[in-house]
């Protein structure tokens, strides 16, 4: 059976199901640039927002980019709509741009956060996890 398993190409929410997080979990590292986040359990929309937010929020400048994976979020359209936000408010999100991927091209949900070369989070620019917070309560008001 785990060899029928593994042969299958199955959606993450099935494979989180059968007992397959550390196999998941190892492909969605191999296949991250940068720095790496697992939100599994951020599944409706607020949550997926705030973990952004909070992840944008906490980015120091030390990595250009970080992939922030949600393997139970199977709303990709809520997924995408955040990304567009997130691109369109770029400028004040320390010029962020995101990118979203989707099972069956990659292994879970995920958005590729990338910054300019040349990127320094000055301190008067840091985005404070409270007002990420904040922030994703308004979107979601």
């Amino acid at each position: 059976q785990a060899w029928l398993v593994s042969c299958l190409h199955l959606p993450p929410r099935v494979r989180l199901n059968l007992g397959m997080e550390r196999s998941l979990l190892q492909e969605c590292k191999d296949q991250s640039k940068g720095l790496f986040a697992w939100e599994r359990t951020a599944t409706e929309g607020y949550q997926v927002a705030t973990a952004l937010f909070k992840h944008i929020a906490a980015h120091d400048g030390s990595q250009m980019e970080s992939t922030v994976w949600f393997p139970e979020c199977d709303n990709t359209k809520l997924v995408e709509a955040l990304s567009s936000i997130l691109n369109s408010n770029s400028r004040r999100l320390g010029e962020v741009s995101a990118k979203v991927s989707t099972w069956p091209n990659v292994p879970a949900t995920k958005i590729q956060l990338t910054w300019p070369p040349g990127f320094e989070l000055r301190e008067r620019e840091k985005i404070s996890s409270q007002s990420a917070v904040e922030a994703t309560q308004r979107w979601v008001d």
